[in-house]
Order: structure tokens, then sequence, then C-alpha cells
């Protein structure tokens, strides 16, 4: 229990309504991949995921769940911070931020997932915010050129909670 008192303290970010409309599909898919991660649903995730993430970290996804759940973890999903659109391309990008414990002291990751669909928006499929470099980006949103930039997630350490 202690532990979740140390993340409700670190947890302070609210999800805010977003500057621009977000197609309804990929709101629910992030928001349905967030779910199953605070849940621990692992298979939610990865069914959630495109077929090229899957194979690549599926295997080792599911053990880094079960790990960061018995530590508590938790996170909150942020306001969508960018869309991009080209042919039959999309993406929209979600910040979230991670509450549970690194290296046995309280953290927060604040990150993002990259929301994407190749049938213009017919089907959406997360890329986990474990995958952002730009060689997922691109494989995932080829028209990719660097906007908007998409930064790795970072991970600040608390010594202490007041």
């Amino acid at each position: 229990m202690k532990q979740l008192n140390v993340l409700a303290a670190l947890f302070c970010h609210c999800c805010l309504a977003a500057a621009f409309p977000v197609p309804e599909k990929a709101a629910a898919a992030v928001s349905a991949y967030s779910a199953a991660f605070n849940s621990g649903d692992c298979q939610t995730m990865l069914q959630l995921m495109s077929r090229e993430e899957r194979q690549a970290i599926g295997a080792s996804l599911c053990g880094l769940l079960d790990e960061m759940m018995s530590d508590g973890a938790r996170e909150r999903l942020r306001a969508p911070s960018a869309m991009a659109s080209r042919g039959p391309y999309r993406m929209v990008v979600f910040p979230n931020s991670r509450a549970g414990f690194s290296a046995g002291q309280p953290a927060l990751t604040e990150g993002v997932y990259v929301v994407h669909s190749s049938d213009a928006g017919r089907t959406w499929y997360v890329l986990d915010l474990g995958c952002l470099n730009e060689r997922w980006l691109k494989a995932v949103y080829p028209p990719y050129q660097g906007t908007p930039k998409i930064a790795p997630a970072t991970v600040t350490r608390f010594t202490s909670v007041q």
C-alpha cells in the first residue's frame, strides 16, 4: 500500500481536451491500450500493436508488464499533442505519464504513444513508448520526416516524496 501512496503523490497530471479533432477510433485504441496497461492485460496490449511491433517486442512485453504491475505502476493519458495525415497514413501523438518504481525508487516516466493507421483511419494501432525511434516511426508512418518531433521517454527518479 505504501507504494501506491507514493505513486499517488507523484501523479498529478490530468487529461485535457485536444485542441484539434481526434479520430474516434484512434482515441478508442489508445484508451483501450492504456486501460490494458493499468490492468496488467498484456494480451490486449499486444492485440492493439501492429504485427511488426508484436513480433519485435511481444515476447518481452508481458514479463516487463508483470514486473511493473508488481510495483504498482499506473499510467495516465494526456491530451493529444500532434496529428499528421498523408495519403492513407495517419498518426496521432498521445502523451502519457507512468508512475512506478525504477531501481527501487519512485519514478515518473513521461512518454508518448503514437497511434497510427495505414488504411485511411479504418484501423488503428498503438506504437508503444518503448519503440520510439526514427526506424519505428517510419515503419508505422512512412511519410514521417521528423515532424512532429517525437522524443524518447524520460524517467525522473525521486529520492523523497513530500
